[in-house]
């Protein structure tokens, strides 16, 4: 059998996550540090603030923030030629509701006026080109001085998560990520697309979650263990 790697195409992507989003709707990153991630954004983003989390998925994170604090809307792929936003059946659905919901032909009332854009571990699922154009739809969406919080894993080992299918013998990640980031590959290519760093750390967004005894006993075994920080956090101003 000869082993080979997937070459990912919009339509593989689609396909993948057509064929297994339920397998792993009990492991969505949102819904695992959701209550961090809304701390994160409370503590970095002031009250009244145009919020959009761009590849919202299901909308598990715009559930968990605070909607009479924000204006709250979420976008993700809904053809593969394009972002576009969730229609009110989707976000409905999801239970999200229609106060996040503006039609999908009115994005481009949104530009240059978004506050804050989230990119909620998405960054790992995208080769350049693709990359690239994101940041730049994104960078059309923030105002002057509007920020991007990044997350995604920290220093990735692709390797260790990925799986051969045994009938034809392809290789690829398990939840479809191409690419590992640091903290300085990161900063990297933020400025490349016109964003500049405000501040990035490698964290456990799991761990600040727990109670504070736990947290110092996390923490302490964490560095006996040399054991990588497995998440990456930036905040980025445009």
């Amino acid at each position: 059998m000869d082993s080979h790697k997937v070459e990912w195409t919009e339509q593989k992507v689609r396909d993948f996550w057509h064929i297994n989003h339920a397998n792993f709707a009990r492991r969505r990153y949102s819904q695992q540090v959701g209550p961090a991630l809304a701390r994160l954004i409370g503590r970095n983003v002031a009250a009244g603030s145009v919020v959009l989390d761009y590849g919202c998925g299901k909308g598990d994170l715009l559930r968990g923030l605070d909607a009479s604090r924000y204006r709250l809307f979420g976008t993700d792929y809904e053809v593969p030629e394009d972002f576009s936003l969730y229609t009110s059946g989707d976000l409905n659905r999801a239970g999200i509701g229609r106060r996040y919901f503006v039609e999908a032909d009115a994005m481009v009332t949104l530009r240059g006026r978004v506050d804050a854009a989230l990119l909620i571990e998405v960054v790992e699922h995208l080769d350049d080109g693709t990359l690239d154009d994101v940041l730049l739809r994104i960078g059309g969406l923030l105002r002057p001085g509007g920020v991007l919080l990044v997350t995604t894993p920290n220093r990735e080992d692709l390797g260790y998560n990925s799986v051969n299918c045994p009938d034809c013998g392809c290789i690829f990640h398990r939840v479809q990520h191409v690419r590992s980031w640091t903290a300085d590959e990161l900063t990297e290519r933020m400025a490349r697309c016109s964003f500049s760093p405000v501040r990035i750390m490698e964290t456990d967004l799991g761990r600040m979650q727990r109670s504070f005894a736990s947290r110092v006993i996390r923490t302490v075994l964490d560095r006996y263990d040399r054991r990588v920080e497995p998440h990456l956090v930036g905040f980025f101003r445009k």
